[in-house]
């Protein structure tokens, strides 16, 4: 597991660099550039967890939190940390309902570094009795608004803005904990947690239910094309397709081959991509998710036949399946396999390999259908983005919306009880995650690339479905796709 979040040993910058900033410099909201330097926010939300809806997330947060008929800053994390390219964040003020019925100086921060276990880590921690005593704290430096240590922030203005829409990037970060986590899967359907921050039991926090999220596998064009090869002498596709782009000349894998490559059982290891491709000795690169990542679970639940029963020592008792391949049981010249932190580092992996290279990525990744670009296959000879006749899957869901394509899983959103239990005057936060919940949950605010809805209205238009005819049972990702 790569370790990116900081804990306990960081948290002497929290007295100079806090979200609740209490600086006495005056406050001057007559700009954009004044209010994110001098003025300390009077909400604010932190979010953690999943890359894969990193997408949807800062299409829901802007528009269903924010007042956008007054500007609306994006805020550019240029503190330079680890984490910082995986950092999106707003400040401007906030919609009145969620804020008291008074519109607020909201800073909302999402933090997809890791993935959906670093999320959930962090509001497992946040829910720990412990923390009092300043342990069992699992944190995320992230971006800070308002002023600092008493003094004015240095936040300046960002080629890119609008009056509208300004951008500023800050260099001014904060430790902080997540509020609100996003997974791909239940937290228990995890693979691994924070050590740290696994402390809390489930019943400190509270988990809903989100949308059926798809994933698919991708390739980069070298292996693509090989797999096309593979799939002529089958006689699955016809014998022009090597090189081509289309529904009918998408190759397919067979879900056993990729079980294979992601089990942790050294016998079953390739050698190659033989595996995949009859004869075919070249190395091959798996670019997979680290132990932390939700869409790193949802293909362990999947590819080793829904064995969440199966809870390896590591993992804490948490499922997520088998115990998967890392980087030391790489092969020199035959298998490399690469643990990235988000689901960008996967698609970034497999456009600059020069071999071959697969990996599993959620479906609100779009693909680049040009030639050299990654591309996704079909699994067992069902496609994630290509409909039956041969259209394009609409917002890459149709497939599995209709039930037609199994990998998808429910994702959920945490957070803890406290949030109504006993929650801080002022905080707004059960308001603000609530809000969050229902833009990636509710079919009637939204329409998100590579999400299934279970909330909403009725689809009126069956070639693009916004619903899903299909759940997993009670959101248990490890039970089968069934009609409700």
């Amino acid at each position: 597991m790569k370790m990116k979040l900081i804990a306990a040993a960081s948290l002497a910058l929290c007295s100079s660099l806090s979200f609740a900033a209490t600086a006495k410099l005056a406050c001057d909201p007559s700009t954009p550039l004044e209010m994110i330097n001098t003025c300390a926010p009077e909400a604010q939300l932190f979010i953690g967890g999943s890359s894969a809806l990193g997408g949807a997330l800062t299409t829901v947060v802007p528009a269903d939190l924010f007042d956008t008929s007054k500007p609306l800053i994006t805020v550019v994390d240029g503190a330079g940390s680890s984490q910082s390219k995986e950092v999106s964040a707003w400040y401007g003020m906030s919609l009145s309902a969620l804020t008291g019925g008074v519109s607020k100086r909201l800073f909302v921060v999402y933090n997809k570094n890791n993935g959906s276990a670093a999320g959930v880590s962090m509001v497992m921690a946040k829910t720990d009795p412990k923390n009092a005593k300043g342990t069992n704290i699992a944190e995320s430096q992230v971006v800070a608004v308002g002023p600092v240590a008493g003094a004015r922030n240095s936040c300046i203005e960002t080629a890119g803005g609008t009056l509208e829409r300004p951008k500023f990037t800050c260099t001014s970060t904060a430790w902080t904990q997540a509020d609100l986590a996003i997974s791909d899967v239940h937290s228990t359907e995890l693979y691994a947690l924070y050590s740290q921050a696994a402390k809390a039991k489930v019943t400190d926090y509270t988990q809903k239910p989100l949308a059926l999220q798809g994933f698919g596998i991708a390739v980069n064009w070298n292996f693509y094309q090989a797999l096309q090869r593979q799939n002529i002498a089958d006689k699955l596709i016809a014998d022009t397709c090597e090189g081509t782009v289309s529904a009918a000349c998408q190759p397919s894998i067979r879900s056993s081959d990729y079980a294979t490559l992601i089990s942790k059982n050294a016998s079953s290891f390739p050698k190659s991509a033989a595996i995949f491709v009859s004869g075919d000795a070249t190395a091959l690169n798996l670019a997979r998710r680290d132990d932390l990542s939700g869409t790193q679970a949802s293909s362990n639940i999947f590819f080793a036949n829904n064995a969440c029963g199966i809870v390896p020592a590591k993992s804490k008792g948490l499922g997520g399946g088998l115990q998967i391949a890392g980087a030391l049981e790489s092969v020199a010249g035959k298998l490399t396999i690469d643990e990235l932190a988000v689901s960008g580092d996967v698609t970034t992996r497999l456009n600059s390999s020069v071999g071959y290279a697969i990996g599993a990525v959620g479906l609100g990744s779009s693909q680049d259908d040009a030639v050299g670009k990654w591309k996704w296959v079909r699994i067992d000879g069902q496609s994630p983005n290509y409909n039956p006749d041969g259209t394009k899957a609409y917002k890459n869901r149709t497939q599995f919306a209709n039930g037609n394509y199994p990998f998808a899983m429910v994702a959920f959103g945490i957070y803890p009880n406290a949030f109504f239990k006993k929650p801080v005057a002022g905080s707004y936060k059960l308001q603000l995650s609530e809000a969050v919940i229902a833009g990636l949950r509710d079919s009637t605010l939204h329409d998100l690339t590579g999400v299934a809805y279970i909330d909403g209205v009725a689809d009126t238009d069956a070639a693009k479905p916004k619903q899903s005819k299909v759940t997993r049972l009670n959101g248990n990702n490890c039970s089968p796709l069934i009609r409700p």
